[in-house]
């Protein structure tokens, strides 16, 4: 199922198809499906929720000029088919985005003009960070600094395998995390940093959006909000929705 959503266009990258499976994001054959390795069958028609079709992800990837989906998936008017493998070229119907998302072509390409660091402080998170490094798009970041908390896994290793820069703090803490990672770009600052999770909780695609304010020239600080809009049921725990208020 997750690869069928990225052979679709519905996500930039295996994992984030993946997670936007996981969070129920998509209907097949009419029917809510949540697991990513279910096995997509001839026929199979895989659409999105009424309530997913506003998300910026997904608008975006299927903004992307660059998908080429191949013949075994027939693609129209925001659904996906699978259809017998066949040698033939279908001609394909490109649908309209979901929605009018912020992150478009041209919010792209003005992001890609700044020089982007993007840090992420990590605890034992060797088995979700390589899937988040993967989804972070490169340009508008040119270098991601991993900053290990203490992990007693292979964290800093999985990320200088997927291409980081690792910095090591032994104080526990996200704040002293954070500050470790940027005094490691004080001899060559970026323009913009980004802080990320390292368990995916966010969606790292969403990054050209986040900054796009400040390539404009519109803002000096933008944050992600987990308290507006909509949200999974259980995303957040009652202290966290209290904290967020505050």
């Amino acid at each position: 199922m997750d690869n069928f959503v990225f052979r679709s266009g519905f996500a930039p990258t295996i994992p984030a198809a993946r997670q936007l499976v996981c969070h129920g994001h998509f209907l097949v054959n009419g029917k809510r499906l949540d697991i990513p390795s279910y096995r997509m069958r001839e026929g199979d028609v895989v659409s999105l929720r009424e309530r997913s079709q506003n998300l910026t992800a997904v608008a975006a990837a299927l903004e992307d000029v660059r998908i080429a989906r191949p013949d075994w998936v027939e693609f129209d008017e925001g659904r996906a088919k699978r259809r017998p493998r066949s040698r033939a070229s279908p001609k394909w119907t490109r649908s309209p985005s979901p929605s009018k998302s912020i992150w478009s072509s041209s919010t792209t390409r003005s992001a890609c003009k700044i020089d982007v660091a993007c840090i992420i402080p990590a605890l034992n998170e060797q088995a979700a960070l390589p899937l988040v490094l993967r989804a972070v798009p490169r340009p508008p970041v040119r270098r991601i600094i991993v900053a290990d908390n203490g992990s007693t896994d292979r964290t800093a290793e999985v990320a200088r395998q997927n291409g980081a820069e690792v910095v090591h703090e032994p104080e526990r803490g996200y704040g002293a995390a954070c500050l470790k990672a940027l005094a490691h770009l004080t001899d060559d600052p970026p323009d913009i940093v980004v802080f990320l999770d390292g368990d995916f909780s966010d969606h790292p695609g969403e990054l050209p959006s986040l900054i796009e304010p400040i390539a404009r020239g519109d803002a000096d600080m933008v944050i992600g909000s987990r308290a507006r809009g909509r949200r999974e049921r259980g995303a957040l725990s009652p202290q966290q929705q209290v904290g967020n208020t505050i």
